[in-house]
């Protein structure tokens, strides 16, 4: 037999119920920890069928099926009045959502129903340099005045707050306004707790459709906020008119002058951005001033700031103006991108209005429904490719299709239902009808909207506007989860958040949590997906979610919890995630997965310094858990592939163990420890070559490193497998680093 085909000396065998060697397969050589590892296993795994998909693509459960659901036992997240993340999850591992609606924390005392939190000067002061004076500003000192309490009322987007932070930072200073959260269904009494509403400062208390807000609530909270000498604006839900029994607390918000809130908010934004708009070779910033006034002075905003739009649309109008001033474009065009233009076309395109003259026959409605799939699908993934569109296009034509018949046969488009321009509508893209998509290459056409916000509102219509889309779209969704493609996946988790900051129970329920406890490892990475993105608006419920995932009795879902960790672009608490993860480790059905190492390179990636982490990975190494063990030695192979930042052609933990002798010292323990272990050692000793390949030509860590693999191997056990391992590797690579590394082993050849 030859060398090449000879197993090393005394290198351990797998056994039958051990792991197959071609589940240690590793990650592919990223830089990045959060990359799918290349795992044969887990791609048998997603072979099998979803148990929450059929075999169109779309979700089997219907909703009666929802309602027979028993209602889920809820967990309380939420921060307390320093600011500090107190996370009060009850650690009963059944997966359900991380709510504020308990009325049990984990102390066994009562759930708190309202947290206040200081605002920073420097975010009053962006909200008070927009604001352009309301005339409801002097009815609303004259209430506060007296009463300590104005519930103030108004439209959606009618810039409320910011009236609100301008009168109370004129009687209690900018540095001196709070914020008060109350939970869904608390009163609104609760909000004059003693942490909460503080004394001689101003409060702004936003309160949602689930609190119910009366005159004697509203009392009570006037009498605390008197006898504490602070003020309390109560900004209400979204009204059309006054409540006069809530008088005299009650106060109609009259919208500011729109040319004002334009002007102040287009300085405000080049001001932050500290933006020259006039190609001054040294700029004054007098061309703020003229670039301002040439937009007021556009026919087209002039006619819009004359209708009274609403303070929040003008705002938006402010960004939209920046933007088409970097492409070039005419003031005008800015109108063309308003949220509320945007929702109209997307209206438009999901549900055109039919002529009168077009007669209505299955063929014509068959085809109007192909039309509005693909128009969704186009939005939703914009920049993706063409024929990416064309795939996901078919299920959701299905699940629309079956929408309102569910015992019928789904319709089936012709093979020719018009080409790809009669299928967008117009005002979707900026090319010809007939030529849709950039052209990135010859052979590669993608999909891209002429305003990508479009997308945003096509969701936002299709959850909102329509009584019977919600359940084809969780359906198509919940689909694209379990879809190969991780564009696909991506595209999912996007979608799925977005429902979230409408019904966040609902889609944790029929979206996440299905994902999370597939079978399928893409399904699972979904979910991950979902969490980061979700961690941008309830970055506490999702980090106590995770927490709750790792408690849980299904394998899937801790799996699904490990994933979270390593997918994640917020800042992991490293300290309870370690714990988190070394929970998961102890399983043994965790063994063959490599979610776990994964999750501890990218909390070593995060904190810049490998040192705490190598310092858990030897002490799970010294543990007696031969599947603690597997996972220490996993992810001490993963952190060896991160790239350097000053260095990207070095490894960071090499760089970082030659400045560092405890780093040094961990590494060579935990090396040792890798290379011996019969399920990491075939991956650990190519790691070990390609780390003297990467110093060759490096004249101060080749000798280092020769040095410190002489430690690694000068142990019995490795010692007769490093030299069969430099007979192969010989003929490759440098052969003055392998006759050093045998005198370090105190042999003179092999």
């Amino acid at each position: 037999m030859e060398a090449a085909e000879q197993e090393p000396p005394g290198d351990p065998v797998v056994g039958a119920s051990d792991v197959p060697e071609a589940e240690l397969a590793e990650p592919s050589g990223e830089t990045e920890s959060t990359e799918e590892p290349d795992d044969e296993r887990e791609a048998e795994e997603d072979d099998g069928e979803d148990g929450d998909l059929d075999a169109n693509g779309y979700g089997r459960r219907t909703v009666a099926d929802r309602r027979k659901r028993k209602a889920d036992d809820f967990s309380r997240t939420g921060l307390n009045p320093g600011g500090e993340t107190r996370s009060s999850i009850r650690a009963t591992g059944d997966g359900n959502l991380s709510s504020i609606m308990s009325v049990t924390v984990q102390n066994g005392r009562p759930a708190r129903a309202a947290y206040g939190a200081e605002l920073s000067q420097s975010v009053v002061d962006r909200r008070i340099n927009t604001y352009a004076p309301s005339p409801s500003q002097g009815p609303m000192e004259n209430v506060l005045a007296t009463e300590s309490v104005v519930l103030l009322c108004g439209p959606r987007q009618g810039g409320l707050p910011t009236t609100a932070y301008a009168v109370l930072a004129k009687l209690c200073g900018a540095g001196n306004i709070r914020e008060i959260d109350l939970a869904p269904g608390a009163e609104l009494a609760q909000a004059s707790a003693d942490d909460v509403l503080r004394p001689s400062c101003g409060h702004v208390l936003e309160v949602g459709g689930d609190t119910v807000v009366t005159r004697v609530g509203l009392g009570r909270l006037a009498a605390a906020a008197r006898e504490r000498q602070a003020y309390v604006v109560v900004i209400g839900p979204p009204a059309s008119k006054i409540d006069v029994s809530l008088e005299p607390y009650a106060l109609w918000h009259v919208n500011p002058p729109a040319d004002g809130v334009l002007r102040n908010t287009l300085f405000e934004l080049l001001a932050e951005g500290e933006v020259c708009v006039g190609h001054c070779e040294s700029c004054d910033r007098s061309c703020r001033a003229e670039f301002v006034t040439a937009v007021q002075d556009d026919p087209k905003i002039a006619a819009y700031l004359a209708s009274d739009p609403p303070p929040g649309e003008v705002a938006d109008l402010a960004g939209r103006l920046l933007e088409t001033r970097r492409e070039g474009r005419p003031p005008a065009d800015a109108l063309g991108r308003l949220y509320g233009r945007l929702r109209d076309l997307a209206v438009e395109l999901i549900a055109p209005k039919e002529k009168e003259t077009e007669r209505r026959s299955e063929t014509r409605s068959r085809r109007l429904l192909h039309e509005s799939a693909f128009r969704i699908a186009y939005s939703l993934f914009n920049g993706y490719q063409l024929s990416t569109v064309f795939d996901v296009t078919k299920p959701l034509f299905q699940a629309l299709s079956l929408a309102g018949a569910p015992h019928r046969t789904p319709l089936t488009g012709a093979v020719l239902d018009g080409n790809i321009g009669a299928l967008l509508g117009e005002g979707m893209t900026h090319g010809k009808a007939d030529q849709p998509g950039s052209m990135v290459a010859d052979l590669d056409r993608r999909a891209e909207l002429a305003e990508p916000r479009l997308g945003q509102a096509m969701l936002d219509v299709l959850w909102n506007d329509f009584d019977q889309t919600r359940e084809p779209m969780i359906n198509w969704v919940l689909f694209l989860g379990g879809h190969p493609a991780e564009e696909a996946r991506r595209c999912a988790a996007t979608a799925a958040v977005h429902f979230a900051r409408y019904d966040l129970l609902e889609v944790y329920r029929e979206l996440i949590r299905p994902w999370a406890v597939n079978e399928r490892t893409r399904a699972r990475w979904t979910a991950a997906y979902a969490m980061d993105l979700l961690a941008e608006f309830e970055p506490v419920r999702v980090r106590n979610q995770i927490g709750d995932w790792t408690r849980s009795s299904n394998p899937c879902m801790n799996d699904t919890a490990a994933r979270a960790y390593a997918a994640a672009s917020w800042d992991i608490p490293a300290e309870s995630a370690i714990a988190d993860l070394r929970r998961l480790a102890d399983r043994t059905e965790h063994t063959a997965s490599f979610a776990v190492p994964l999750a501890m390179a990218r909390i070593a990636e995060q904190a810049d310094d490998s040192g705490m982490v190598l310092e858990t990975l030897v002490d799970w190494s010294s543990q007696g858990r031969r599947s603690v063990e597997v996972q220490a030695a996993r992810t001490a192979l993963l952190l060896t592939r991160l790239a350097d930042d000053v260095r990207p052609a070095l490894p960071a933990l090499l760089c970082q163990a030659h400045k560092d002798d405890v780093i040094r010292g961990r590494l060579v323990t935990l090396w040792r420890h890798a290379l011996s272990n019969p399920l990491v050692a075939r991956q650990a000793w190519p790691a070990s070559r390609a780390w003297l390949s990467a110093v060759t030509s490096d004249d101060v860590l080749r000798p280092w490193t020769v040095e410190f693999f002489g430690e690694v191997l000068d142990v019995r056990p490795l010692r007769p497998r490093a030299l069969f391992y430099f007979r192969q590797w010989k003929e490759d690579d440098d052969e003055e680093i392998l006759a050093a590394l045998r005198r370090c082993l105190g042999k003179a050849g092999a």
